[in-house]
């Protein structure tokens, strides 16, 4: 079971910077830079698969205990790399701008309530 949880932590702490280094991006980014450089673009995306890909390996009970829409956390990265046709830039960024802090709010109290202060 320790080794479970400590899968999880690592995953979860995967998720927090990258959740970080696209804030980051788009922080350093403007707009059109944004909208016109695919390089940024591919970045965030790759970020948000690894995101994906972390959350399904945490260990669930964990993450039943924390009321999230975490099946669209987890689907983002089948959209990404199965309808990468269908991404709109837009909608991204508004996920970025909406979605990703309210999601480091919940993965930060599963972090210390679950595993306790950094050490």
């Amino acid at each position: 079971m320790k080794k479970i949880k400590n899968k999880s932590l690592e995953r979860l702490n995967h998720m927090l910077n990258s959740i970080h280094e696209i804030q980051t991006i788009i922080n350093e980014k403007d707009e059109e830079t944004i909208t016109t450089n695919l390089l940024t673009q591919h970045a965030i995306y790759y970020k948000f698969i690894v995101i994906s890909e972390a959350i399904m390996q945490v260990d669930s009970e964990i993450l039943n205990r924390y009321p999230y829409p975490w099946h669209e956390v987890k689907g983002l990265r089948n959209f990404i790399t199965h309808e990468y046709h269908k991404i709109s830039l837009p909608q991204i960024i508004t996920i970025i701008q909406e979605d990703l802090p309210k999601l480091a709010v919940q993965l930060n109290k599963i972090v210390a309530n679950e595993f306790g202060p950094p050490q």
